[in-house]
């Protein structure tokens, strides 16, 4: 039979073991951390941004909703497009495949009606066989429509 005293020398060894290894991570955290404190504040601050710049969003005159039924959460990327986390698929073609019932094909454009890349109603996106037919559109309505407070309007 193990004595007792045998049982808790062993515990205590254990216990030093572990309490030695907290406090080894600890500190080379805190060695990193010290070495690169700028670059966790900025991190900080983007994921701030964002989250700001999503509820804004979240919040504004467009009714988006319809895609967020469906579990799907979205971010704004650097072009001014909405995409998705999971995929990072544009939510404007999504949307669009829904309406249409079927898959874009890779050379189809989504076109925003209105020209506000963030407008995703399916009443405002239009979809072209390709970026030449794109193109010429946008070249007609340059000359059809004038931009006055932050919208466009016909001439």
């Amino acid at each position: 039979m193990i004595e007792m005293p045998i049982i808790i020398e062993f515990f205590k060894n254990v216990f030093s073991i572990a309490w030695g290894f907290v406090i080894f991570f600890f500190s080379m955290f805190w060695m990193v951390f010290k070495a690169f404190w700028w670059l966790f504040l900025l991190f900080f601050i983007v994921v701030v941004i964002r989250k700001i710049t999503i509820s804004s969003y979240d919040n504004n005159q467009y009714d988006n909703d319809y895609y967020v039924e469906y579990g799907k959460k979205a971010y704004i990327d650097r072009n001014g497009y909405l995409r998705f986390y999971h995929s990072d698929q544009l939510v404007s073609r999504w949307v669009t495949e829904k309406k249409l019932g079927r898959v874009l094909r890779s050379e189809e454009v989504v076109h925003h009606k209105n020209r506000n890349k963030l407008d995703n109603r399916a009443s405002n996106l239009e979809v072209f066989s390709n970026q030449e037919e794109h193109d010429a559109e946008h070249r007609y309505s340059n000359n059809n429509y004038c931009y006055y407070n932050d919208d466009y309007w016909l001439k």
